[in-house]
């Protein structure tokens, strides 16, 4: 843990799933305040060097006394199946122990073998910080070369919402034909889908950064092939 993360909070695993170029760890982060443990995700490059964006739970305790209420105990790393990640789980209903008490104590627990799910290649997405319909976002990528590539987009935009791509130079500057005003909107939910301009499909010379410009939209990722 570090100065991000909440006073007492200790990672007692992360279980390492490869995926694309990297690596998705699922954290196991046990809450001392609390004496609850949950489910974290987190990304790396490396295996040295660890990414996780808000410190969110990806699976959080549910009431006590329900499973899953006091601790999670993942069983092993993710498991692919379908389109789908799976993670199996100890569900335990109680604390980790009584924090209050001034005597050393042994807490029975009641609990299940559980199973998770998510959606391959969709744990985490890029979205305009306002998270409605009513102001736009752009994030804008490093300069790299990708001559001849087409780029290709994992997204999913909601009601009337949509993504526009818009290529520049290293230097900022809009490439003509690669405008945003050029691009086809994406809209709807596609996993693998061509971005398009009106007289262009594929990627000039030189190094360009690509600007995306969400509104209601999540983007999730990009690839140029």
């Amino acid at each position: 843990p570090d100065y991000l993360d909440h006073q007492g909070d200790q990672i007692m695993e992360v279980g390492h799933y490869p995926y694309g170029k990297g690596i998705i760890g699922l954290t196991a982060i046990y809450h001392a305040h609390s004496q609850r443990m949950d489910l974290q995700w987190a990304a790396s490059m490396d295996g040295i060097q660890w990414w996780r964006p808000e410190r969110q739970s990806c699976l959080p305790n549910g009431m006590l006394g329900d499973y899953g209420g006091g601790m999670i105990w993942p069983t092993r790393t993710l498991i692919e199946h379908e389109d789908r990640w799976y993670i199996y789980y100890g569900a335990l209903d109680g604390l980790h122990g009584d924090v209050h008490q001034n005597s050393d104590n042994c807490l029975l627990f009641h609990g299940a073998f559980c199973r998770a799910s998510w959606q391959v290649g969709r744990l985490w997405a890029a979205m305009q910080a306002a998270g409605g319909r009513d102001m736009e976002g752009y994030l804008t990528t490093k300069p790299k070369a990708h001559e001849g590539k087409t780029l290709y987009v994992n997204a999913k935009a909601r009601r009337q919402g949509c993504i526009l791509a818009e290529l520049r130079t290293a230097e900022g500057q809009v490439i003509d034909g690669y405008s945003r005003d050029d691009c086809t909107p994406i809209i709807g939910d596609e996993k693998c889908l061509a971005v398009q301009w009106k007289l262009n499909e594929v990627c000039p010379q030189g190094d360009v950064c690509v600007r995306f410009y969400l509104r209601d939209a999540f983007l999730y990722g990009f690839d140029w092939r």
